[in-house]
């Protein structure tokens, strides 16, 4: 700990008497709130939002619709279907269910336009380019049927590039893998091309989103917001549980505006990250400030968090630390302190030592 009462540089006047953290404990502490966070999150999203969502009679029945039509499409698929069954569900939904409906939406709206629904249905499901050069040899799954003339005929369905028996292990992986994908498009493409399954799944995909984010947001603010300002020296969670305190990067105590703040940009961010990028909004609810915020001190070396940096605060060791709200209280808390003193000698040679320094100060200024 500091020997000095308080240190200056230029109008900042430090308070010496704290033990700030060292980064280990820092980060401890960030994880112990990263654990009670995805804790308070799933208990709150199962406990509260999940129940609610599901006896919802809107989303019952949204539910309900998306359910039979994927079961009457075979798209509602287990591990027990074979892969010739999955291929089979795909072929048939792009060439039974969906022919012209594919043809209309896909094929003539789109860089195929012109294209047959075989030609469309070779590149999106089997993988296989658009416009292969002449010494193309397909994929590892598949490739393009010939002409006699060694010409590419594209009106027909693809062929394997090998046998079953041929394939590795890996390969009939890759195989299965082709088709999951391929039937997963094929949900996606029912979006467009059935609008009450697009309305159904919109309303279901919408419901469960705000039910995430809701239980997140309580986690959040309960944490981040809330306990800080009961506990000693605004501390989070993890820091409490360690003995650990925040303070201002003088060593006085936090203001509680600047610690609700901190709580706030921390809470917008990752929202504006599933914002950005909304395929990963689950993701970046959890990347931005967690990682990052954890992150940070780790590449540069600091002491504090990501969020603590840009709000000029520290953890610190509350039991090696005395915390004042400012340099008066300190001053006020010194002449308690020395008012309680017995013995007169001491107190006057304290009282002329703190004198003598003052006037040291003043000289050096």
């Amino acid at each position: 700990m500091s020997k000095r009462n308080k240190e200056e540089d230029g109008e900042i006047i430090y308070n010496g008497d704290v033990e700030y953290a060292h980064l280990g404990q820092t980060l401890l502490a960030h994880l112990i709130d990263i654990g009670l966070l995805f804790i308070i999150w799933i208990v709150a999203y199962f406990a509260v939002c999940y129940p609610v969502t599901i006896n919802n009679p809107g989303i019952k029945s949204a539910n309900a619709y998306i359910d039979e039509i994927e079961r009457s499409l075979r798209l509602k698929t287990n591990d027990d279907l074979s892969r010739e069954e999955k291929e089979t569900i795909v072929k048939d939904f792009y060439f039974v269910e969906f022919p012209d409906e594919i043809k209309d939406i896909y094929i003539d709206e789109t860089i195929y336009e012109g294209i047959s629904l075989t030609y469309y249905y070779n590149v999106r499901v089997l993988g296989l380019e658009f416009d292969p050069y002449p010494e193309y040899e397909g994929t590892s799954l598949y490739k393009y049927v010939k002409n006699e003339d060694g010409s590419f005929n594209f009106d027909v369905i693809g062929v394997r590039s090998f046998p079953d028996s041929e394939l590795s292990g890996r390969g009939k992986r890759d195989l299965e893998a082709l088709y999951d994908d391929a039937i997963e498009g094929c949900l996606y493409m029912l979006q467009s091309i059935d609008q009450e399954y697009a309305v159904a799944y919109y309303h279901v995909t919408t419901s469960t989103s705000y039910g995430i984010a809701a239980s997140f947001s309580f986690a959040y603010i309960c944490l981040f917001a809330i306990l800080p300002l009961l506990l000693k020296n605004k501390a989070t969670a993890g820091e409490a549980m360690l003995r650990l305190g925040t303070c201002q990067k003088t060593g006085y105590a936090a203001k509680w505006y600047i610690v609700e703040l901190r709580a706030l940009i921390g809470f917008v961010l990752p929202f504006f990250g599933a914002y950005l990028f909304d395929s990963y909004s689950i993701v970046c609810l959890l990347i931005l400030p967690i990682f990052l915020n954890f992150l940070y001190p780790l590449l540069t070396g600091k002491r504090q968090t990501l969020l603590d940096t840009l709000f000029r605060l520290r953890v610190v060791i509350n039991k090696e630390s005395t915390i004042y709200k400012d340099e008066l209280d300190k001053e006020l808390a010194n002449r308690n302190s020395l008012a309680a003193y017995k013995d007169p000698d001491y107190v006057t040679t304290l009282a002329s030592t703190e004198a003598m320094e003052t006037k040291e100060e003043d000289l050096d200024n």
